[in-house]
């Protein structure tokens, strides 16, 4: 799950719309922000101000640490080619798709995600981490 969808279904079994979460951050907060964080592919809260969040996660009642830790969240024991898939898939994201933002050829990626390990760099991991949201160190792991 995206990390912006799992703060999104927590507001909305709250039974709040963006608005009233927004006006809960501050009364001036600009609500098309939580649209950016809760349903982009990015989870883009760039341009937030750190007590922002933080009153954010606490009228969601979630440990503002969380924002970081749930990248790993239910992906936890998964293989490395299941990991890879599962997350490209929450993501929304074809192969040709990663691969045009990783700048690495498709062929890595599928093979990547049908077990074949051979070959693969450090560097296709690095960017793979980045844009997957996934630890390097727990990419590093499974190779």
């Amino acid at each position: 799950m995206r990390i912006g969808a799992y703060f999104k279904s927590i507001r909305i079994s709250k039974d709040w719309t963006q608005v009233q979460i927004a006006t809960a951050i501050r009364p001036d907060f600009e609500h098309t922000l939580l649209w950016d964080f809760e349903d982009s592919d990015d989870a883009d809260v760039d341009g937030w101000y750190v007590e922002d969040f933080k009153r954010y996660c606490h009228a969601l009642g979630v440990v503002p640490a969380d924002y970081a830790r749930l990248s790993m969240k239910d992906l936890k024991g998964l293989k490395l080619e299941e990991l890879l898939k599962k997350r490209r898939e929450e993501m929304y994201l074809s192969i040709e798709q990663l691969s045009d933002r990783i700048g690495f050829d498709s062929a890595i990626i599928e093979n990547l995600e049908k077990g074949d390990r051979s070959g693969v760099c450090v560097s296709v991991l690095k960017e793979l981490s980045k844009e997957l949201i996934i630890p390097l160190e727990a990419l590093l792991e499974l190779v």
